[in-house]
C-alpha cells in the first residue's frame, strides 16, 4: 500500500527484525511480501508460500544455493523504507524518549493514523 503501515510489531531497539518475522507475516494480507536479505530463511519462505503470498527476497550472499528474486517488484521496496524515514521525522520517534513500550507505541500509533488520514487528502 504505498508504504502505509499494515501492522507493527516493536522489539528493543538493540534486536534484529528477523526473528519477528513469523509474528508479521501471521498479519501479511497481500500476494506478494518485499523484503530484503535479512528475511531471506527457508521458514520465512515457507510460511509466506502456506499463506499464498509470493516473497520478493534476494538472497543472502553468503547462502550455497543461490535465489533468484523479481528485481523489478523489489525496487518498490524502497517504499517500506521511506516509511522509516517519515516516521523519524518525529524527534520523539527517533530518540525513543519513551521510557516504557506503552507510551511509545502509541505514538508511533498515533503518527501511523497520521500519515494514513494525510494519504487520503
Amino acid at each position: 500500500m504505498d508504504g502505509l503501515p499494515l501492522a507493527l510489531e516493536f522489539t528493543p531497539g538493540q534486536r534484529h527484525e528477523a526473528p519477528i518475522a513469523p509474528a508479521l507475516i501471521g498479519q501479511a494480507q497481500g500476494k506478494v511480501f518485499v523484503g530484503d536479505m535479512a528475511y531471506d530463511s527457508e521458514e520465512t519462505r515457507a510460511l509466506l508460500r502456506a499463506k499464498k503470498i509470493r516473497p520478493v527476497i534476494p538472497g543472502n550472499p553468503t547462502r550455497k544455493k543461490k535465489r533468484r528474486h523479481d528485481a523489478e517488484t523489489y525496487k518498490d521496496r524502497h517504499h517500506v523504507e521511506n516509511f522509516f524515514c517519515d516516521l523519524k521525522q518525529n524527534r520523539r520517534v527517533a530518540t525513543r524518549y519513551d521510557k516504557t513500550i506503552e507510551s511509545y507505541a502509541s505514538f508511533v500509533y498515533l503518527a501511523c493514523a497520521l500519515m494514513w488520514c494525510t494519504a487520503w487528502i
